[in-house]
């Protein structure tokens, strides 16, 4: 048998344990109930803990058979060596169970545990027998061939298969083929071994009550061996080996007990059905049991937030929508008459420059500009035209939406309390239900209250342009006071009209810049009304927290098919079509104020 038939087959299963993991992590994300959110959790450790048992688990084989049939010997051919402690069924009458853990077995062989039930045939079945035998992986029913299934297996027989249901990993061997044919001879071996396989098959028919077109019986798992051909032995009084299992017969042993046909039927028999038994696992069918309850729970959670939540949201998200773009339409609109009003400052202020004498050039840059160390009658002439043609509009706009954001708020929170007051089931669960909603509640909303109050950015941007003509500004200034105490020449005309020219020059530099941001409508709106990106921000998370509760009872429905296709051992991903932002509506809801 290949090494790998168990651990593989487990390894399988671990994986498919790390999907439905991560479901569960994922549904622990999407409650709002912190008793639902600990319930998850602790299915998740249980998973865990399973996971950790399986892989450090071994094939758990389970022997039936009298004790005079060879259980001993076939647990050693199977294994390839004995054991001085192998005194497996050694009374008949006795009902302990056995555990027998070999050590040093073959690499070839997976890690096993053998459980053998002597007592098995007083037809009372301790508690402790029939466990061992339910979680067996593997169930050798081992029988002589000379007399395969007697009467006396009557009962036991329909037990273990009617009661038990363990047609699928119950293996038949008949063993002892050398008392009933020469089992050197391949011909022989095989007369006899069909002869006693329908007899076999026979005797289970009638003792289960079936008949032989029954699926049960045409898939039937049975093996010929001879576990010591002639009774030669395969160790001594002293637990070493002897004769079969010694290096010299070893080859020999392999070819006439058949030993092989009964580790492919064990491998084979591993892959059909331990990923059903592993599901079947008792501790794993507890955790089954709890998590679709808690998906249930979670559904109804779901459902209910989302008749209370949904309709209020997407009619507050579509205002808030509506108001900001009519907000950015009236701004943007705005910017025709406030750039015509601002080139008519500059070209004013420029035509004075221009206009102005040596003896007037410092009275018009002292009253459009400033003076020499600041341009601040520019810079106040500026933003009062922005202040006139924005600030309303922001403000108006902004007050509108806060108002907006409030009227949803309150809405939403009406509804979670109507749900809460009727002892809607799951929402009780709820931390409190109070003065939150899916929006960034009160918090944000204050956050949005701040940023409308009107900010004089223009104190910051507008200074930065024209400061870059105040030393120009200065340098005329004391230009124009030279030239009083000295003759003017040529080269101080000169001197004087570049300095006219450099000063004009700022000021279109100046101009252009605050002409350049009404050109992008993110540069014009982070300049004139960083308010927009706040309320967006907000508009945002409110579109995510719709559709995540849209998407939660998908995810439910996604979820219970995956329990489903679990359970079947089919194939399943773990992720879902329907994301989740834990930091976004679930981190929303938890902040809710009680009651």
């Amino acid at each position: 048998m290949e090494q790998n038939s168990f651990k593989t087959e487990i390894l399988k299963f671990v994986e498919k344990l790390d999907k439905f993991s991560n479901l569960l992590t994922e549904a622990k994300k999407r409650t709002f109930s912190e008793e639902l959110e600990k319930s998850f959790e602790s299915s998740i450790e249980k998973v865990a803990s399973l996971k950790n048992s399986l892989q450090d688990g071994k094939l758990r084989i389970a022997l039936v058979g009298a004790f005079s049939d060879g259980k001993t010997s076939t647990v050693a051919g199977f294994l390839g060596h004995a054991d001085s402690n192998m005194k497996i069924a050694e009374e008949e009458s006795s009902d302990e169970v056995i555990e027998y853990k070999p050590e040093n077995i073959d690499e070839n062989l997976p890690p096993c545990l053998f459980v053998d039930t002597p007592g098995l045939f007083g037809q009372k079945y301790s508690e402790k027998t029939e466990k061992f035998v339910s979680e067996a992986h593997i169930i050798l029913y081992i029988v002589a061939a000379t007399n395969p299934l007697k009467d006396s297996h009557k009962e036991t027989v329909a037990w273990l298969m009617n009661k038990l249901n363990k047609f699928d990993n119950t293996i038949f061997v008949i063993n002892r083929m050398d008392d009933v044919c020469d089992y050197t001879d391949p011909e022989d071996f095989a007369e006899k071994e069909k002869q006693k396989k329908e007899f076999l098959i026979e005797n289970i028919t009638r003792f289960c009550g079936l008949n032989k077109d029954d699926a049960k019986i045409k898939n039937l798992n049975i093996v010929c061996i001879s576990s010591d051909p002639e009774g030669k032995g395969l160790q001594d009084s002293n637990g070493k080996q002897n004769y079969w299992l010694t290096p010299e017969k070893r080859e020999k042993y392999e070819k006439y007990s058949r030993m092989q046909n009964l580790r492919d039927t064990v491998n084979e028999v591993v892959k059909q059905t331990l990923p059903q038994k592993l599901i079947q696992d008792t501790a794993l069918t507890a955790i089954i049991a709890e998590v679709e309850k808690n998906f249930k729970a979670l559904d109804d959670e779901q459902s209910k937030l989302g008749e209370a939540v949904i309709p209020e949201t997407k009619n507050t998200v579509e205002i808030l929508e509506r108001d900001l773009n009519n907000t950015k339409k009236d701004l943007k609109r705005e910017i025709r008459p406030c750039r015509e009003e601002l080139e008519s400052l500059e070209k004013r202020i420029t035509t004075k420059i221009r206009s102005a004498s040596v003896a007037t050039l410092q009275e018009v840059v002292e009253d459009e500009i400033g003076d020499k160390d600041s341009a601040h009658k520019l810079e106040a002439h500026i933003q009062d035209i922005l202040r006139d043609h924005f600030e309303n509009i922001v403000n108006t706009s902004c007050q509108k939406i806060k108002s907006d954001f409030d009227l949803g708020s309150e809405n939403i929170d009406s509804s979670l309390k109507h749900f809460v007051k009727a002892g809607a089931d799951g929402m009780k669960s709820f931390s409190g239900i109070g003065k939150a909603t899916v929006f960034a509640g009160r918090d944000i909303l204050g956050k949005v209250g701040i940023a409308i109050k009107f900010k004089p950015w223009g104190a910051v941007k507008v200074a930065g342009m024209i400061n870059k003509g105040v030393p120009i500004a200065g340098a005329a200034i004391s230009l124009v006071l030279d030239i009083f105490t000295i003759f003017q020449t040529k080269e101080q005309q000169e001197k004087f009209a570049n300095a006219q020219n450099t000063l004009i020059e700022n000021i279109h530099t100046a101009f252009k810049d605050i002409y350049k941001q009404f050109n992008e409508d993110g540069v014009f709106f982070d300049s004139f009304a960083p308010q927009i990106y706040e309320i967006e921000k907000q508009i945002d998370g409110a579109r995510t927290a719709l559709k995540e509760l849209e998407n939660n009872s998908t995810f439910c429905n996604e979820a219970k098919d995956k329990i489903k296709a679990f359970l079947k051992n089919e194939t399943f991903n773990d992720s879902c079509s329907s994301e989740s932002n834990p930091k976004g509506l679930r981190a929303w809801i938890k902040k809710i104020m009680k009651s």
